[in-house]
């Protein structure tokens, strides 16, 4: 969603390859998994996606918060962010039905991640790298956007 701080976490971190700030896609693959795909599409933070793909292996809903840490979702709160954000594209009943059967296949990897606006976030996706992230947050950071 607009505002959660998509970009915000992409400017922080210069070090990590980049799928997309505000679109990617999301296909199952011959494993029962999920590989999710980069786009160059319109980005704020000023990195295009790049076109490359990656195994699926969280999902996270961003939430601007002091303190990071990850949480689990309520299943109604899970299915309203989701259906919030997913294109769909045509109004044929079985590709919907198709859609939300893959909705609901990703529920499993979907969490909530609260960060602060800075790269001390992940700290928490990759804690054996945690000196290289972690940074003193200063009274004056701005909250994210």
């Amino acid at each position: 969603a607009s505002g959660a701080g998509k970009s915000t976490a992409a400017k922080n971190s210069p070090h990590a390859q980049l799928l997309s700030d505000e679109l990617v896609i999301l296909r199952p693959n011959k494993r029962g998994t999920f590989q999710a795909y980069g786009t160059p599409f319109y980005s704020t933070c000023g990195r295009l996606g790049e076109a490359i793909d990656a195994p699926l292996h969280n999902l996270f809903f961003l939430v601007q918060s002091p303190d990071n840490h990850i949480a689990t979702m309520a299943p109604h709160m899970l299915y309203k962010q989701m259906l919030q954000i997913i294109c769909i594209r045509h109004r044929h009943h079985q590709e919907t039905q198709q859609l939300l059967q893959l909705v609901d296949r990703l529920v499993p990897y979907i969490k909530a991640l609260h960060l602060r606006p800075d790269p001390s976030f992940w700290a928490l996706l990759h804690p054996e790298k945690e000196h290289e992230y972690v940074q003193t947050q200063r009274p004056d950071t701005p909250s994210l956007t």
